[in-house]
């Protein structure tokens, strides 16, 4: 799962995944082994590959469709 650019940000996406796998633009994350990692995006949330287990939770929440299924 991906968010593309066209995010709006109001963070649908972030209430709803079970796994805490999306983050806000601009925020640090951590990543398995507690490694502080760079924002994977300055301009709009992102999900974290690894944390993300594909449930389709914030695919089915967003409301301009701006999560991309990647397979």
């Amino acid at each position: 799962m991906k968010i593309s650019d066209e995010c709006i940000n109001c963070g649908t996406c972030l209430e709803v995944c079970p796994m805490k796998a999306v983050c806000e633009a601009g925020e640090k994350w951590k990543d398995k082994d507690g490694v502080e990692r760079e924002p994977l995006s300055e301009d709009h949330n992102f999900i974290i590959p690894e944390k993300c287990i594909r449930c389709r939770a914030c695919f089915n929440a967003c409301p301009i469709q701006a999560i991309k299924d990647e397979n």
